[in-house]
């Protein structure tokens, strides 16, 4: 019961909340109140800094990628250019007649 009635308090229309001096006078604690807000809103700091340390990761992280992506390509291409000129059978890549 009492749930139901903090839960109706809390989604209350804004006509029928009631302003501090009221809050104060019946039996809310705006000291304690204020504490609770000043909580909230150094967790979301902090929350706000940890988010832009993972994007700077994150970003720093993908341009890592990338770069490796290119550096793998590159390597592919020259293991490619090496495969090619040694598949070619010349004088020197011949078997000799006795094979």
């Amino acid at each position: 019961m009492e749930a139901t009635r903090q839960r109706k308090t809390l989604h209350a229309p804004l006509n029928q909340v009631q302003g501090a001096a009221h809050l104060g006078e019946h039996g809310v604690d705006l000291s304690q109140m204020n504490e609770h807000l000043i909580e909230l809103e150094v967790k979301i700091s902090h929350q706000e800094v940890a988010i832009e340390e993972l994007k700077q990761t994150t970003f720093e992280q993908h341009k890592r990628i990338e770069a490796l992506e290119k550096e793998l390509k590159h390597l592919k291409n020259r293991l490619d250019t090496v495969d090619t000129q040694n598949s070619t059978v010349g004088p020197g890549n011949e078997k000799p007649p006795h094979y």
